[in-house]
């Protein structure tokens, strides 16, 4: 689930920001085989526009446009916002979160949930994106299945997979999160702030207010 999630939002999230979040448009006929954006269409719709559709990108004002740098406000600092952070951070953006709880690696609280993480091949796919695979192998436990227990005491392994070499990972999620955060920090593009509550976001104006 995190991995998915994680995914679709880093590609939706920088696509958006790049493509089709604002800056120089052209009405300047399309090159053969160029893939463009209509202003304000999130890319992932998979527009292919004509030449004579106004405000589009150019292949090459994208590119531009993504060289200049971004500053980009993330709200939560948990599984997905750091991940996020981190993974942004990595492509040059200037990224802030800002976190309504206590520093997790440095206080003693409660990580969102009481069991562990379920831990998958999509969200393993997300590790491998921000390149801290086996940092994360080094935290899981493999689960092969779930122990089956009858009314007259016997027990049976019900496996996961009908492939024995195929297993799920269960992994802290506090550990999993204070790795994220870990990693994110090292990039001095990224900042992360705790014990701010966000309180609104005014998407006119693209401005948060946070206490």
């Amino acid at each position: 689930m995190v991995g998915w999630l994680v995914d679709w939002l880093v590609g939706w999230l920088v696509g958006w920001l790049v493509v089709c979040g604002g800056g120089a448009h052209s009405t300047e006929p399309l090159k053969s085989g160029d893939k463009t954006c209509q202003h304000n269409w999130p890319p992932w719709i998979g527009q292919e526009l004509s030449s004579s559709t106004p405000y589009v990108f150019h292949k090459e004002q994208i590119l531009k446009y993504m060289n200049k740098q971004q500053n980009i406000l993330i709200i939560g600092a948990g599984l997905c916002g750091s991940l996020l952070a981190l993974r942004l951070g990595q492509r040059g953006y200037n990224v802030t979160v800002y976190e309504m709880r206590s520093d997790l690696r440095k206080t003693d609280i409660s990580a969102g949930r009481s069991i562990n993480l379920a831990f998958s091949d999509r969200g393993n796919k997300a590790m491998k994106l921000v390149g801290i695979e086996d940092k994360v192998k080094a935290l899981c436990i493999p689960m092969n299945g779930r122990m089956i227990h009858d009314k007259k005491g016997n027990t049976f392994l019900s496996n996961y997979s009908g492939r024995d070499h195929e297993y799920i990972n269960s992994i802290s999620r506090g550990g999993l999160n204070a790795l994220l955060l870990d990693e994110a920090e090292k990039h001095d593009n990224v900042t992360i702030h705790f014990n701010k509550k966000c309180k609104s976001v005014d998407f006119e104006r693209t401005t948060a207010t946070s206490v």
